[in-house]
């Protein structure tokens, strides 16, 4: 595997500066353009799994469907994340009912620390195995 490649493989395309031009402007717009250029990344991404020719070329803007792909990936990560948010949300309750009914400060500093550790803990390990999955699942929708 060639990891320079990672790096220098947009300067083959003849038209690289107006291609990364174009997509950086649109990445501009607020919301829209982050799933545009996701988007936009994730065609890279098919182009090397599908092992097209080289040079590899960055593909052109085609904004509808960059938008598209984009959200659909986003969605994909999003799905993948909710198990962290679960994980992370008895924190987050342990918090709020501490605060509102008014708890000793040193006895809810105590509860928050160990749900701190055993959930963020389970977070955590989630997250390395998330590290993982989550491009595989990222190529099976590719």
């Amino acid at each position: 595997m060639d990891f320079g490649k990672a790096f220098s493989f947009a300067f083959q395309d003849e038209e690289w500066l107006k291609k990364l031009a174009i997509i950086g402007l649109v990445a501009l717009i607020p919301f829209v353009g982050w799933f545009v250029l996701y988007g936009w990344g994730m065609q890279i991404a098919l182009k090397v799994i599908r092992h097209e020719p080289e040079p590899l070329q960055l593909p052109r803007l085609e904004f509808g469907n960059q938008l598209s792909l984009g959200f659909k990936a986003f969605l994909v990560q999003l799905v993948y994340g909710i198990p962290m948010f679960i994980l992370m949300l008895p924190i987050m309750i342990v918090g709020i009912i501490g605060e509102s009914s008014s708890m000793n400060p040193d006895t809810l500093g105590i509860i928050m620390g160990i749900a701190g550790c055993l959930c963020g803990g389970l977070a955590f390990l989630y997250a390395l195995v998330m590290s993982f999955m989550l491009p595989m699942a990222l190529g099976r929708f590719l």
